[in-house]
């Protein structure tokens, strides 16, 4: 199996954390499943308001049930450094559809992200909608 994993030597500079969430949201655009399983942990959560999803559960949700026209990430805040971790606040407008009809809305995201020797991969995602 190729690896798609994020790798980099020196890190963690703001932009590339920020850049890291930014790249989930573009594979799932683009409907890579096989990118979005390297990048994402073993044991990835999402807790968000609505929804808990394990790692398959989120990658089937966010590629197969769901038709994207846009996600824009847009990051608000300096990401957080703790030695072998990264979290990234970031907030998502998206406009899409399911089966059940149009969805759009703003979501604030809380990435974290675990190094695990050079490789960057997403362990957990919290999500709440954003204020008005």
């Amino acid at each position: 199996m190729a690896r798609f994993a994020v790798r980099t030597l020196d890190w963690v500079d703001g932009q590339a954390a920020k850049r890291l969430t930014q790249h989930v949201y573009e594979q799932v655009l683009a409907g890579r499943r096989d990118i979005l399983i390297a990048l994402l942990h073993d044991d990835f959560a999402l807790a968000g308001t609505r929804e808990r999803l394990d790692r398959n559960s989120w990658i089937q949700l966010m590629t197969a049930d769901t038709t994207w026209d846009r996600i824009d990430v847009e990051p608000v805040s300096d990401d957080r450094s703790l030695n072998n971790a990264v979290v990234v606040t970031a907030r998502v407008v998206y406009a899409g559809s399911r089966a059940d009809g149009p969805l759009s809305g703003t979501w604030n995201v809380v990435d974290v992200w675990q190094q695990a020797g050079v490789d960057w991969r997403l362990l957990n995602r919290t999500t709440f909608p954003a204020a008005a």
